[in-house]
């Protein structure tokens, strides 16, 4: 299983951290040399070796294959553009609840494999959020699994203390189970629905300050998200393990994780800071295969392009989080982006993300700790370094 992580991990492009100076005339370090010198940490020097996939593996990169079927839930309204999250892999009870329901998880959190993107209107730092939207598409055993979820007898039953649910009908979805839940002194109201396509769950959920907004959001998903599916064709579950792990070589280049799953969904905008400007920096870049693990390797149509993501990452970052500064903690690979800065303005706790570009690749990390940060994009330096 792989868990996405809130955002992309990205740097911003204001100060090169750990660059030097070239003087006229003088002789320019030979970048092996000075790759050498680097603080690397206990992170790896050379690519990984990619091996064959394990059942974990296997789903987990079918899941990616399924998450480019999912809608952007900023089409569905555009505010909702922040913020954005995302999930894909094995059965997770817990990744169904918190992304969507727990009614939703108690129905059919015995899924074979699965993907999730969600995201809200709150721009980063600001910690106002009034809209939200998630949205996901299960593969069950089998149709016939699919139909037996539907059957879950308590699905839009409160709890004993909670919030009264209303039932909701979603126009042109007759067969869909949806519930409402009111928050009088938020505003807002919560829309949570499910329903069967063939062998496969859909769900999503909604928060909406017009009530009238909600069905008709989580109507159109549905309707999208059927006619996506009419054209996938999606691996049979016993062949699944016979897929090729890395057949465009961009896994092996990012730093390896525990467990060492992967995927390459291009739609990894969808767990962005910003969706919307993520969506267009990997447009303009022609980013086309994503690799996974402790660090993210993206690959972009050629040098320049690499260059220029990189650079658009920083200056959103830099508006974004004017109270950041460039991270220094320790030296830094050569043309490597790092930027630390607070969760939020007035927060004490701060997060320092780093990127690198080399040749047509762009390697992202993030961490808590500043140090372990710049490490890891050391590392990943020396890695894309012997893409040449």
């Amino acid at each position: 299983m792989i868990r996405w992580r809130t955002a992309s991990v990205v740097a911003l492009g204001v100060v090169l951290a750990g660059c030097s100076t070239t003087v006229p005339g003088a002789p320019e370090a030979d970048p092996a040399a000075v790759a050498a010198t680097l603080d690397t940490g206990s992170f790896p020097k050379a690519p990984m070796d990619v091996a064959p996939l394990d059942d974990v593996a296997a789903k987990t990169l079918e899941a990616g294959r399924l998450a480019d079927t999912l809608p952007l839930v900023n089409t569905f309204d555009p505010d909702l553009r922040y913020n954005g999250s995302g999930y894909l892999g094995t059965p997770s009870m817990m990744a169904l609840q918190m992304t969507l329901s727990s009614d939703v998880s108690k129905a059919a959190g015995d899924f074979v494999l699965g993907a999730m993107f969600g995201a809200n209107d709150a721009k980063p730092g600001s910690g106002k959020r009034k809209k939200d939207m998630a949205v996901a598409v299960l593969r069950m055993a089998d149709a016939g699994a699919a139909n037996r979820a539907m059957e879950y007898k308590d699905f839009g039953k409160a709890d004993a203390g909670d919030q009264p649910r209303t039932p909701v009908t979603l126009p042109g979805h007759p067969s869909a189970k949806a519930v409402s839940t009111e928050w009088k002194s938020l505003g807002t109201t919560t829309f949570t629905a499910m329903m069967a396509s063939g062998e496969y769950v859909l769900a999503a959920t909604a928060t909406t300050v017009d009530p009238a907004d909600g069905p008709k959001r989580l109507s159109d998903f549905f309707s999208d998200q059927q006619k996506a599916l009419a054209d996938f064709k999606a691996v049979p579950l016993d062949k699944l393990t016979a897929q090729q792990p890395d057949p465009n070589g961009v896994v092996r280049l990012a730093l390896p994780q525990d467990p060492k799953t992967w995927t390459t969904a291009t739609k990894a905008a969808g767990r962005n800071d910003d969706v919307v400007a993520a969506e267009k920096r990997m447009k303009d870049a022609g980013v086309d295969y994503i690799g996974y693990g402790e660090s993210t390797v993206f690959r972009t149509k050629d040098a320049a392009a690499a260059t220029g993501f990189a650079k658009s990452v920083g200056d959103w970052y830099r508006e974004t989080y004017p109270d950041g500064s460039a991270s220094s903690a320790i030296k830094a690979a050569p043309g490597s982006l790092c930027w630390t800065y607070p969760r939020y303005k007035g927060s004490k706790d701060s997060k320092t993300a780093c990127a690198v570009a080399h040749g047509r690749y762009v390697a992202t990390v993030s961490d808590e700790q500043a140090v372990k940060a710049i490490q890891a994009i050391n590392a990943s330096y020396r890695i894309l370094s012997d893409t040449e």
